[in-house]
């Protein structure tokens, strides 16, 4: 299940570079004032442990604050710890769930994850049909590793 991930926390560790080097302080005072993309941020901090003291616990926390306000890259990045377990009792239920929110988003990453979700089966029957077709989706917003999949998958019966 690791490498199902791989693609987006790659994306989410060049997005997060400047985002490591932010005031930690300064990102608590505007996620404890609900700022949806600071909530966001300061998980990936605690997720990977830059600037402060890794914290899973924390990070699921603050990645439900901001995916319950609505951002896709919180639902993923909740829907990937609960795939692994990370901060958080496996439930691929609930991680499918959050992708496919995401995928309502219309976000490259959401669409990306609810093709593995298909694809691999995860909290959902296995259904290579759907997964070429978030994949194609997810690769005509620009994302290479979805388009990879696709091509990878295009001839393969369900």
């Amino acid at each position: 299940m690791m490498k199902i991930c791989t693609y987006i926390i790659i994306v989410l560790m060049s997005f997060c570079s400047s985002v490591f080097a932010q005031n930690v302080n300064y990102l608590q005072r505007r996620a404890d004032r609900g700022d949806v993309s600071s909530q966001f941020n300061l998980a990936l901090c605690y997720f990977y442990g830059q600037n402060v003291r890794q914290d899973l616990q924390k990070a699921v926390f603050l990645f439900e604050k901001a995916a319950n306000n609505g951002l896709a890259e919180a639902q993923v990045m909740l829907g990937n710890c609960y795939v692994e377990g990370k901060g958080i009792e496996k439930d691929s239920v609930k991680a499918f769930e959050l992708y496919n929110q995401a995928a309502w988003c219309e976000s490259s990453m959401g669409l990306y994850s609810l093709g593995n979700a298909y694809y691999y089966g995860i909290g959902t029957p296995r259904d290579v049909i759907r997964a070429r077709y978030y994949y194609n989706k997810a690769a005509v917003k620009g994302n290479k590793e979805a388009k990879k999949r696709y091509q990878q998958i295009r001839f393969e019966k369900d």
